[in-house]
């Protein structure tokens, strides 16, 4: 079960009634927070109903020099008078912030109130953050004020959730204001390091915001994205120990993109490692460095700089001997809980950390990257899912083959199997079943984009590698002169093979002659008029009969399910095309598996794994 604080429901609540839906509905659906709701949901619809009454620029300028003017008058002791007034010192705060607040409000009339739900792609923002500026003129403890400053910190990070969630891109407005406050917290809390809770508080905020910052680096605008990687740096030192922060990860070196990469890690210098054969910088910025070991198994956010070369920013060890934690679905939302989505018949939490992008319902095709945490497997991304093949659009590709060439030193392209692929700034290497290097056979996801392949990720495979043998799962969108067009490839036919109808879903065992990719066997995963089954990756954890585990649950694979690549065991890869039957099991219809060997070690399954139930 997934608890679920007052606040995130409220968060909600609001959002859906921003979409259309009445109050009474929000309440219905959380009758024991009901009364708490009422007042608060019923006030939020009365301002968003109230006409915006926004002044002129030159009135707010006039009014915001006329509050900074009126604070520094009243806070400053008059000249050549001394006062003591134990007593009524206290009374001082409280005049200054009546009289500043007078001045503002009286200038400002109700735009201020209105703008206190605004969002950063409203007008009304700027008023809201001089509003929050106006009350940290009146705040005289520096512990209050850094405690002020976290919570607008968490705000800032809300609203830039809450855009996520509206399918809206994240300005950079927003960004700046979070680095602003993460940045003032710092330097108060710099000079009380006796304010050890404070301290924790903020060190865990720090930790959460730059976490939920990489995952929402596709979402982020490119009019922001210097605030981006100016955010992000700040966040990031904001976490190290007072000398290192001196130094810190500087913005240019986040310039080319922020990933994620996986593997096996070797020093092979002062400061320099290769993780799965990839050259990574790993200096005391790096926050977990002092935890890693040569041959480990690591997982590292890295930040590349406009020369190519990769920045360590955080270090995980990854335990081998459980099943890796980056299993991806894709497939139609079912059904939506106020606790998580439906998808293949399968309940998938969605907790307060789970980045979502635009507002999920029944319908909706998806792409949900699971995650663990202590709850057990919940989502940690929702997004949409790929736009499959059209006649005018080649839709997503898996592509497995050989590298070919040095990828040790970071670049913008990989050869593989005789095509190119485009490593952009967020593509992710998982080099957990072995090196990226010349020879090593790997799987990608990729898309078509103006007549060049861009990696979304490149797994490392633990398989033997035959250089003239590849794999495709691909959408047929057309054949000219004898070749046919998959997924923005094109693949020679054997004579006299039947062409597939557009839009029909493919896997084809190819061979390599010269330069051409030569179709060996096709399997048809999925018709054009039938776009309905549930893809799944992941490790095989369990199997029992046809029965695998994966983080999804249990999937059948029983003899009639078409059948591709090594044989299954215990601790491999595989993708799964299926859909739930008439029994409430998920059936697999065809299945990849991709590995040889295992690649987790000793796999453990979770003891609350009950199967899929």
């Amino acid at each position: 079960m997934v608890l679920r604080t007052f606040d995130s429901i409220l968060d909600e609540c609001l959002l859906s009634m921003q979409h259309g839906d009445s109050l009474d509905a929000c309440l219905d659906r959380y009758p024991s927070h009901a009364d708490r709701l009422r007042p608060l949901l019923a006030l939020a619809d009365k301002v968003r109903r109230t006409p915006s009454n926004l002044p002129r620029p030159w009135q707010q300028a006039t009014a915001w020099h006329r509050v900074k003017q009126r604070a520094d008058e009243l806070r400053a002791p008059p000249p050549g008078v001394r006062v003591q007034l134990p007593f009524a010192a206290w009374l001082r705060p409280v005049a200054i912030t009546a009289a500043v607040l007078a001045a503002f409000f009286g200038v400002t009339g109700g735009t201020a109130l209105a703008a206190q739900n605004s969002l950063p792609d409203s007008p009304l923002y700027r008023v809201k953050l001089a509003t929050e500026e106006v009350r940290l003129l009146f705040v005289f403890d520096d512990t209050r004020e850094a405690e002020i400053l976290i919570d607008q910190s968490n705000e800032r990070m809300d609203e830039i959730l809450t855009l996520a969630r509206q399918d809206k891109p994240i300005p950079g407005n927003v960004l700046s204001a979070l680095r602003n406050r993460n940045e003032r917290t710092a330097n108060i809390l710099a000079d009380h390091p006796e304010q050890a809770d404070l301290l924790t508080t903020f060190a865990q905020q720090s930790e959460s915001q730059e976490g939920r910052l990489i995952l929402l680096f596709p979402d982020v605008s490119r009019s922001a994205y210097d605030d981006y990687t100016e955010t992000v740096a700040a966040v990031h030192n904001a976490r190290l120990p007072g000398a290192d922060r001196l130094v810190g990860i500087q913005p240019e070196e986040l310039s080319a993109g922020v990933s994620q990469i996986s593997g096996v890690a070797q020093q092979v210098g002062a400061g320099l490692w290769t993780v799965g054969g990839v050259e990574v910088r790993v200096d005391q910025t790096t926050i977990g460095a002092s935890e890693l070991q040569p041959g480990t198994t690591a997982r590292f956010v890295v930040g590349k700089n406009s020369r190519g070369q990769l920045r360590a920013l955080t270090s995980t060890i990854v335990q081998t001997s459980v099943p890796p934690s980056d299993s991806v679905v894709s497939g139609e939302i079912e059904q939506v809980t106020d606790k998580g989505i439906v998808i293949g018949g399968q309940f998938i939490p969605i907790t307060a950390d789970t980045i979502r992008t635009g507002k999920l319902k029944a319908g909706q095709k998806v792409q949900v990257k699971l995650g663990k945490s202590e709850a057990g497997v919940v989502a940690s991304t929702v997004r949409p899912a790929p736009a499959p093949a059209t006649s005018e659009a080649s839709g997503q590709l898996t592509f497995e083959g050989v590298i070919e060439g040095d990828v040790s030193t970071a670049n913008d392209e990989w050869k593989i199997g005789g095509l190119t692929f485009q490593i952009t700034p967020n593509t992710d290497v998982d080099a957990q079943g072995g090196a990226a290097k010349d020879g090593a056979r790997v799987v990608v996801e990729a898309s078509p984009e103006e007549d060049e392949l861009l990696a979304h990720s490149v797994t490392v495979l633990a398989s033997g590698a035959d250089k003239n043998v590849a794999f495709v799962i691909g959408t047929f969108e057309k054949s000219s002169n004898g070749v046919w067009r998959i997924g923005g490839i094109e693949l020679v036919p054997p004579e006299r093979m039947e062409e597939p109808q557009p839009g029909t879903l493919l896997a084809l065992d190819l061979r390599r002659r010269g330069r051409d990719l030569e179709v060996q066997s096709t399997t048809v995963i999925e018709g054009p008029d039938d776009p309905s089954l549930v893809r799944l990756s992941g490790a095989i954890s369990k199997i029992d009969g046809a029965f695998w585990t994966l983080d999804f649950g249990t999937v059948r694979v029983a003899s009639t399910a078409d059948f591709s690549g090594p044989e299954p065991e215990v601790g491999v890869r595989a993708l799964v095309w299926g859909k739930q039957n008439q029994s409430a099991v998920f059936e697999a219809t065809f299945a990849r598996v991709l590995d040889d060997n295992p690649v987790i070690t000793t796999p453990t399954p979770s003891p609350d794994e009950d199967d899929g139930e």
